[in-house]
C-alpha cells in the first residue's frame, strides 16, 4: 500500500511537471495561427466554440473554469475581445494579455459597410475588429506570436522560427495567387451578408458590399440600394457565413444570378477560407487556376 502511494504521487509531480502552459484566445482562427507558431509546446484554448457567433456568445461556466487555468491570453484587440476580457480576468487576475494587434491599422466601415452593434463603447460600429481576415495582418499577428513565444520560452526559439517561416511562407504563396487574379480582374467588388472581409478587401484593393444594416435585416431603402448596385456594378459574387441565416441573401442570389458562397470567418483553418474565396474569384474573374 505504501509503495502504491508513493507510486501515486510520483506520478502526480510528473504530470504537472509536464503539463503544458494554457494559452487562452477568443476564437477558433487565432488558435489556429497561434498553433502554427507554437506547435505542441503549448494547450491552446478558444472561448467561442464552431458555428457559434462571438458578438452574442456568453462564456460558460466551464469557459470560465478552463480561463482561471490559462497562464496567457493573446488579445485581438479592445473592439472584439472587449466583450468578455473583464468578466474572465475577475477569475484569474494573474493571467499575461498579450497584444497580438500590435501595429495592425485598424480600418473604418465605410458607408456600404454599416456594422452597428449594441456595445457603442468599444466602437464595434466605427472600426472593423475581424483583423483575422486580412492575410497581412495574419503575419504581423504571427510574428507578434513569435516574439511573444520566444520571451516566455526562449529554449525553443529556433523551433518556432522554423514554424514561423514556414506559415508565412504559405501566406506569401496565398497572396502572390491572389495578386495573380486581380491584376486582370476588372470587377472588384463583392456582397457580403455580414461586413466579416474588409481586411482581405484591402489587401487587394476590392470592396466588400454589405447586406445587413446596422447589424440585422436590411432595410428596405438600403435593399434597394444593394441591388440597383449588383446591378450597375454586374457583381457576381456573394459571401455568406454560416452563423448567420438570412432569406434575404438566398433571394438576391437567385434573382440577380449572384454566386453565393459560404465563407466560414469564424473556422479553425482560415487558411482553407481564403483558398474557397480564391477559386470564387478565379470564377468571376474568368482567370485560371495557376
Amino acid at each position: 500500500m505504501k509503495r502504491f502511494v508513493i507510486l501515486l504521487i510520483m506520478i502526480t509531480i510528473c504530470s504537472k511537471a509536464y503539463a503544458k502552459d494554457i494559452i487562452f484566445v477568443s476564437i477558433l482562427p487565432v488558435k489556429f495561427i497561434a498553433e502554427q507558431i507554437a506547435g505542441n509546446n503549448f494547450e491552446v484554448k478558444a472561448l467561442v466554440p464552431e458555428n457559434f457567433d462571438p458578438h452574442t456568445y456568453e462564456p460558460k461556466p466551464d469557459d470560465m473554469k478552463m480561463f482561471a487555468k490559462a497562464k496567457y491570453y493573446l488579445s485581438i484587440g479592445d473592439n472584439f475581445d472587449g466583450v468578455w476580457l473583464d468578466k474572465l480576468i475577475s477569475v484569474n487576475k494573474k493571467i499575461k494579455i498579450v497584444n497580438i494587434d500590435n501595429t495592425i491599422r485598424k480600418r473604418k466601415f465605410d458607408d456600404h459597410e454599416s456594422h452597428h452593434e449594441n456595445n457603442a463603447e468599444h466602437e464595434h460600429g466605427m472600426y472593423d475588429p475581424h483583423i483575422w481576415t486580412g492575410l497581412k495582418n495574419m503575419k504581423i499577428m504571427a510574428k507578434n506570436i513569435l516574439n511573444f513565444l520566444s520571451n516566455e520560452d526562449s529554449k525553443n526559439l529556433n523551433y518556432y522560427k522554423l514554424r514561423y517561416e514556414q506559415f508565412i511562407k504559405e501566406i506569401d504563396k496565398i497572396i502572390g495567387e491572389f495578386d495573380s487574379i486581380f491584376t486582370n480582374c476588372d470587377n472588384k467588388k463583392f456582397l457580403v451578408f455580414h461586413p466579416s472581409w474588409g481586411y482581405f478587401a484591402d489587401d487587394f484593393h476590392l470592396h466588400q458590399i454589405a447586406i445587413e444594416d446596422e447589424g440585422g435585416e436590411p432595410s428596405i431603402k438600403h435593399l434597394k440600394s444593394i441591388i440597383d448596385m449588383v446591378k450597375r456594378e454586374n457583381i457576381k459574387v456573394m459571401f455568406v457565413q454560416p452563423q448567420i441565416n438570412s432569406k434575404i441573401s438566398e433571394t438576391i442570389s437567385k434573382q440577380l444570378k449572384v454566386e453565393k458562397i459560404t465563407i466560414n470567418p469564424l473556422s479553425y483553418n482560415i487558411l482553407d477560407e481564403f483558398y474557397k474565396i480564391k477559386e470564387s474569384f478565379i470564377k468571376s474573374c474568368g482567370g485560371k487556376n495557376e
